[in-house]
């Protein structure tokens, strides 16, 4: 054997093996000759007596199964041949090895001082208690130093002592399936009771053992502190994570709505474009008004919209800030009527407006949510309408319908959509206004549309139905609270002043001899502003950064300086305070015309050196024309004033 030292003894007279077999037992292997018999061997169980843990190897010149079978069945661990020679270092290899591992299972399993000592050196609290009495028959050094006791008698530890969460029966219900050999293990995580009462978290395993025809609950636990608080503080995290990730999801949403709701004005101002520029030159006076009309009212809802998506102060609006407009209801359905008419030509599909049973004029409601709703219902009635036609009628809800609905109101008005479309199955009707559902004959769309416009109509106190058939069409009725009957007439006045005019609906007083200086990066902006103000003010000059406003007041005579707060990504503050600083444009009023949400320190700074603030939003244009109308015609106006 290749690595191995050897001694060996070769012994040929039968007797001299039975006196060695007799005087010595010292040898690690046995390789025995004994005739070619298949009936008996003499020597073999004499051999495999005396060296119980020795390997007993038969060595024979002719090798056969029954040969085999008897010494095999007489002790020997293999058989050799004469022919297989070569085997046998592999043989005595292996069986060398097994006796070895096997001498040494023995040793220990037959030592109860050793597996004692290994038991009390282990880090595990151990307890062994019997299975019927659950008297603590065992319990290693570390379960002693673990639980603190001093002077502790064994046999008085009960698992009730030890495991708070169970008393006596709740332990016997909890290892009888150990009993009963339904389960071969039990683990689980319990609280420690040590001595002085302190408690702490435990990873347990129980075990069924037998000894001597008795039965034994064997306890293992093992002290989790640490990593108990570590769970603990990364289940916090996961907390956090998990809010993080549902407000992370929850503006995800918020922008998908946004684009969604845009699209339909987006598009709208497209097509009307699209067809002013389409226009022959006879055609294009007759058709501008209706266009342009179509494109303010779309634009203006969008800048709306836009400005309380994006305004986090609108998150802490009130029932009664949602409610607080006045919708005038024939001019709100015309709008929403020429703001679809292109679509609807475009599709090639007839599109009427109606107002047949409309009883009042004016609800208050908010303007802006309810033009989200019309147009997500108008475009979908629009998306799936191939052909036939599409409604937007309005009327007083009847009597019959108030029945039918629950409404904060006596009275209520129903805005309509109806279209000759595919239509919804009827088992599906329940389920329209759920996120992101979408009937199966629809192959359009996210199934965002309904959702935003049931939780808007649930913000101001509304209600949405459907009434649908496939192949024939839907019926969307949106029914809104009438708080109040109000005038079917807006008082008109008159215009006595020969220096007034109206321009898109707002009264304005021309101002002959005023010129105002604006100060914008944004050329777009630039045009727009100078084209609203010249239509109030005699002269309007536009620069897009702050040294071409500075060459401006070296030419010309200013009356009015308005500037963004930001120009060419630097702020105006600067330009602001060297304007005070000079007797030559101290007197001339200053306002800072911006989108941008000022924080209070920002505004304090800027009212402490500009005379005013206009927010850019909705309706700001006609904002910042009072506004410097207000410095020409008050001579003892405030030095600052906030318009946001």
């Amino acid at each position: 054997m290749e690595g191995v030292q050897v001694d060996y003894l070769i012994m040929e007279n039968p007797g001299d093996v039975t006196q060695e077999v007799i005087d010595n037992n010292y040898w690690d292997a046995v390789i025995l000759s004994e005739g070619t018999s298949t009936s008996s061997f003499t020597i073999l169980p004499k051999v495999v007596k005396r060296f119980p843990n020795s390997p007993v190897i038969l060595f024979t010149t002719n090798l056969s199964n029954e040969i085999y079978k008897n010494a095999v069945n007489q002790g020997a661990n293999d058989c050799v041949s004469t022919l297989e020679l070569y085997r046998l270092p592999t043989i005595l290899q292996r069986e060398l090895s097994v006796t070895k591992s096997k001498s040494q299972k023995e040793i220990i399993t037959n030592s109860s001082v050793l597996l004692s000592d290994i038991l009390n050196l282990s880090t595990e609290s151990v307890f062994v208690f019997d299975a019927h009495t659950l008297k603590c028959q065992y319990i290693n050094q570390t379960a002693i130093d673990n639980l603190g006791y001093r002077n502790i008698n064994i046999e008085k530890v009960t698992p009730s002592d030890i495991y708070s969460e169970y008393n006596r029966t709740s332990f016997e219900n909890l290892i009888q399936p150990l009993l009963t050999e339904q389960r071969e293990s039990i683990s689980l995580c319990s609280n420690i009771v040590r001595g002085m009462g302190v408690v702490f978290p435990a990873e347990i395993h129980f075990n069924k053992i037998t000894h001597d025809e008795k039965s034994f609950i064997l306890a293992i636990n093992k002290n989790i502190s640490g990593s108990w608080y570590k769970v603990r503080k990364l289940r916090r995290q996961r907390k956090i994570a998990a809010k993080y990730l549902a407000k992370h999801k929850q503006k995800e949403e918020l922008l998908v709505n946004a684009a969604h709701d845009m699209r339909t004005s987006l598009q709208s101002i497209i097509l009307s474009n699209k067809l002013l520029f389409d226009k022959q030159s006879g055609d294009f006076q007759r058709g501008f008004g209706k266009f342009q009309q179509a494109i303010n009212f779309s634009g203006k809802h969008l800048l709306n919209y836009i400005n309380e998506f994006f305004d986090p102060s609108n998150d802490k609006a009130t029932s009664k800030d949602i409610l607080s407009d006045s919708l005038e209801l024939d001019s709100f359905g015309e709008k929403l009527y020429l703001v679809f008419k292109p679509i609807a030509q475009r599709n090639e599909i007839d599109f009427y407006y109606e107002t047949s049973s409309l009883q009042q004029s004016y609800i208050s409601t908010n303007q802006t949510y309810v033009k989200r709703i019309l147009k997500n219902l108008l475009s979908n009635a629009f998306k799936f309408t191939n052909d036939g036609s599409v409604t937007l009628d309005i009327s007083s809800a009847t009597d019959q319908e108030l029945a039918n609905i629950q409404i904060d109101s006596d009275n209520a008005v129903a805005f309509r959509v109806k279209d000759t479309g595919i239509g919804i199955p009827e088992n599906q009707l329940n389920n329209i206004f759920g996120r992101y559902q979408r009937t199966k004959n629809s192959k359009e769309g996210t199934g965002l549309g309904l959702d935003i416009c049931q939780k808007l109509t649930q913000k101001i106190g509304g209600v949405l139905q459907v009434e649908s058939e496939v192949g024939k069409g839907s019926i969307f009725t949106l029914y809104l609270p009438a708080y109040k009957k109000l005038s079917d007439s807006i008082p008109k006045q008159k215009n006595t002043n020969t220096d007034e005019y109206r321009f898109n609906g707002t009264k304005q007083l021309k101002h002959r001899n005023k010129t105002i200086l604006v100060i914008d990066d944004s050329e777009v902006h630039n045009l727009a502003v100078k084209e609203y103000l010249s239509y109030t003010f005699a002269n309007c000059i536009a620069v897009n950064t702050i040294e071409k406003a500075h060459q401006i007041l070296k030419e010309n005579r200013i009356d009015c300086i308005v500037t963004d707060y930001i120009i060419r990504d630097t702020d105006c503050l600067n330009f602001l305070k060297q304007i005070e600083s000079d007797e030559q444009f101290s007197a001339i009023p200053t306002i800072v015309y911006t989108g941008k949400k000022l924080s209070d320190e920002e505004r304090d700074t800027l009212l402490s050196n500009a005379n005013s603030i206009v927010k850019k939003n909705y309706g700001s244009y006609d904002i910042l024309t009072n506004t410097i109308i207000s410095f020409f015609h008050k001579k003892n106006s405030p030095k600052s004033f906030n318009w946001e």
